[in-house]
């Protein structure tokens, strides 16, 4: 399965000493309106958005019953997010730790700066890091806001190591992203490809796009 995600803005560089926790938030709430949208586009997905499995019984991608109390059908997208519960929220990741699946990315980095200056590793590195972080269900709930009742975050991943391979093509930003440019401003073409580890009808579901 491939798809395209784009982001455009600020993307500062993470580290020890600044998590930037609420500025990727910041990124995560202007990706998770794409991946939602990718949950109803797409043929597959809105196919397992469908069906619909008594008491929990969701025998699909590896998914196993972890709150019994309901005893109400649920669709596959409530499963995923009821077994994906932190910080006061539900979210909806498309490639979990349970699922067989991995997932590539293709990155097109446009920054500020001449040609001969743009691939600078360390500034590179750092704010990845962000963006990486930025696409997973966060490890801590510092710098989140108030969760909205009963609204699943979308996001692409349970954990950002379930990333399986990078590749990174940077480019001199030519448009910007604001009225006033700053270094740190980004516009980000980023293809993911998520691929199955083991076949079977779930996964093979995504082998086909």
């Amino acid at each position: 399965m491939q798809f395209r995600l784009t982001y455009e803005g600020q993307l500062l560089g993470a580290s020890r000493e600044n998590s930037r926790a609420a500025h990727k938030h910041e990124i995560r709430s202007k990706l998770h309106p794409q991946l939602k949208r990718l949950w109803g586009t797409s043929a597959w997905l809105s196919q397992l958005g469908g069906y619909r499995f008594p008491n929990y019984a969701a025998a699909v991608s590896g998914h196993t019953l972890k709150n019994s109390n309901w005893a109400k059908e649920r669709t596959y997208p409530e499963v995923v997010a009821a077994n994906y519960q932190s910080h006061g929220r539900h979210w909806l990741p498309l490639v979990g730790e349970d699922m067989n699946l991995t997932c590539g990315l293709d990155i097109l980095f446009l920054r500020p700066g001449s040609r001969g200056n743009l691939l600078n590793v360390g500034d590179i590195d750092g704010r990845l890091k962000t963006l990486f972080d930025a696409l997973a269900i966060p490890t801590s709930g510092a710098g989140l806001p108030e969760p909205e009742a009963n609204q699943p975050v979308y996001v692409l991943l349970s954990d950002d190591r379930l990333i399986s391979n990078v590749a990174v093509e940077t480019d001199e930003l030519l448009e910007p992203t604001s009225v006033a440019p700053e270094r740190h401003d980004a516009r980000l073409i980023i293809t993911v490809n998520v691929k199955p580890m083991r076949a079977n009808w779930f996964t093979l579901g995504f082998s086909a796009l």
